[in-house]
């Protein structure tokens, strides 16, 4: 079994997140040997440490989902995250969920926990930043808790333990940016019996998007994967029965359009999207235990926030 330390450290300096009172020694459990740079300055960032994760073994590949406590009182924009991992770090995920746990929760991600998560920013393991394009900022809308996910996909011969940290700089406050929220193609109400079966879903825009950011999204069951946008009259293939990959739950293929040159959506375009699923349990699999969704991140010059279309029906999440 895998042991995560029950410890998480934060540093808030945006003037207005909410914390939680620090957990007893918060801050002190660092991995040996885990190196870090310097956390921001408190009025540029914050730096999110997830706890340790002990007993990855060799070939393993665990998703562990930890939880900060924080909960934000107004809008956060960010500019960019940079990603720091030890040994086996394969990428970390910044979140924003409506669900909580206490501070300092951390365990392997649950399809309840990762239905409830709206993604706000992505870094990969090796301290690089991951910057907002253009003019655009990682928003996190008030109200919501920041959850971190760190992916450990351990391809050595050795059993380790390992800690993720992510490192959160803030839009410049005397620039004018604009936020980038989600889109979500989806299908909450799916029944998949054991063997084979498959969905489809119709969209029409019922708002003008632009997009600029893309990616599937199915579990370990999914088989083939196809999206379909169709713009002024013009269908475009996204993807066109992608062979599903169970490892794309974590590295999904994406696409990406330049933000002075995105994909365009208007209101009456549509977007179709296809998933194919061999369940091969005994058991029906609801949405959570399995998903079908198109995901893109759109550029919220009208402010929409996150939207929604569910089997046909729109709203916001």
């Amino acid at each position: 079994m895998m042991r995560t330390a029950c410890l998480i450290a934060f540093a808030i300096g945006c003037g207005g997140s909410s914390t939680p009172d620090p957990q007893p020694d918060a801050g002190t459990a660092l991995l040996p040997g885990f190196t870090l740079p310097a956390a921001p300055d408190p009025s540029l960032g914050m730096r999110l440490l997830a706890p340790i994760t002990d007993n990855i073994e060799p070939g393993s590949s665990h998703e562990m989902c930890s939880w900060t406590g924080i909960q934000v009182d107004h809008d956060i924009d960010l500019r960019k995250v940079v990603g720091f991992q030890g040994a086996t770090g394969h990428h970390i995920i910044l979140y924003a969920s409506h669900l909580n746990y206490p501070a300092g929760t951390s365990h392997e991600c649950t399809d309840a926990e990762m239905a409830s998560f709206r993604m706000v920013a992505a870094s990969g393991s090796e301290g690089l930043p991951s910057e907002a394009p253009g003019d655009l900022v990682y928003r996190v809308d008030k109200g919501m808790y920041l959850v971190l996910q760190s992916h450990y996909l351990n391809a050595s011969d050795d059993t380790v333990s390992s800690q993720s940290a992510l490192d959160l700089y803030y839009a410049d406050t005397g620039k004018a940016y604009t936020p980038s929220h989600a889109i979500a193609i989806i299908n909450t109400a799916i029944d998949l019996p054991p063997g084979r079966s498959s969905t489809d879903i119709h969209c029409t825009m019922e708002h003008d998007i632009m997009g600029w950011y893309a990616i599937p999204h199915m579990h370990q069951w999914g088989s083939k994967f196809s999206a379909t946008i169709t713009h002024d009259g013009t269908a475009t293939k996204m993807w066109d029965d992608l062979t599903w990959d169970p490892q794309y739950m974590f590295s999904p293929p994406a696409k990406t359009w330049a933000v002075d040159a995105p994909q365009m959506l208007a209101k009456g375009d549509t977007i179709d999207v296809h998933c194919e699923w061999n369940n091969d349990t005994q058991n029906h699999l609801f949405f959570g235990n399995e998903m079908c969704v198109f995901f893109i991140q759109d550029i919220d010059k009208d402010g929409l926030g996150s939207l929604d279309c569910d089997n046909g029906s729109w709203g916001s999440f």
